[in-house]
């Protein structure tokens, strides 16, 4: 397996989200039960990653909400210990206190601000304002219907994809997942329940599906419906 290829990992805090009663087609439904990534298996691969000298970007959030997860700021110093690499969220902003932006900024977190609306966004430019643009982002984003986009599409997708292999994450259910289109992690690599995190990470499986979409193989039901030309390729060429 190509370490070196690995730009991001994700790894799922919960399947909450607290604005998923305004997102109804959200993947963190808001009538489920909750369900937390047990800690062991995020330290576990933290640490995988560090011993790997992983130099790329790690998140904590898939579809999950991850300031409203009290682990959070521990994990994040927990991977500035363990793990030489650069330290991502994504977050709605709704918890995003001058208190709590000061200590984000301590730690180096970048963060990115999704905002619904322009009065989310003006408060973003506050926040970014107030402690600098290089930690503090925000983008201008819609709801869109994403457990319907992929799953109902024809399956006419063909061409190249390297997602899989520059982008790893594990769900909130501690199951290393292929993609974040495949919304309702149809496609499981490996469950580190039960595998290790080194064990799924460099199965053969994981390099088979790697190998095979890299050529144009999308010979996976989600990869074949993917409305996305190809993750990471651009003009035949990859990056």
């Amino acid at each position: 397996m190509e370490f070196n290829s690995l730009m991001s990992f994700a790894f799922e805090l919960s399947n909450r989200c607290n604005y998923s009663q305004l997102h109804p087609e959200c993947p963190t439904d808001a009538k489920a039960d909750p369900v937390f990534l047990k800690t062991h298996i995020i330290k576990e691969g933290i640490r995988y990653l560090g011993n790997i000298d992983f130099k790329g970007s790690i998140y904590f959030n898939i579809y999950n909400e991850p300031l409203i997860d009290p682990r959070l700021f521990m994990l994040l110093e927990y991977t500035k210990k363990h793990c030489g690499c650069n330290v991502c969220i994504f977050t709605n902003g709704w918890g995003l206190d001058q208190y709590m932006a000061y200590e984000l900024k301590n730690l180096n977190v970048i963060t990115t601000i999704s905002c619904y609306s322009e009065k989310e966004e003006n408060r973003a430019v506050k926040i970014a304002e107030n402690y600098n643009f290089d930690i503090f982002r925000y983008q201008r984003i819609e709801l869109d219907p994403k457990v319907k986009t992929i799953y109902e599409s024809p399956p006419t997708r063909t061409g190249p994809c390297l997602f899989p292999l520059i982008y790893g994450m594990v769900n909130h259910r501690g199951e290393f997942v292929l993609c974040c289109r495949d919304y309702a992690y149809h496609h499981v690599i490996g469950d580190l329940n039960i595998n290790s995190f080194e064990e799924v990470f460099e199965s053969d499986y994981r390099k088979e599906i790697c190998d095979r979409l890299k050529v144009g193989d999308r010979f996976l039901d989600a990869c074949k419906r993917c409305p996305y030309p190809g993750w990471g390729v651009v003009d035949d060429a990859y990056v």
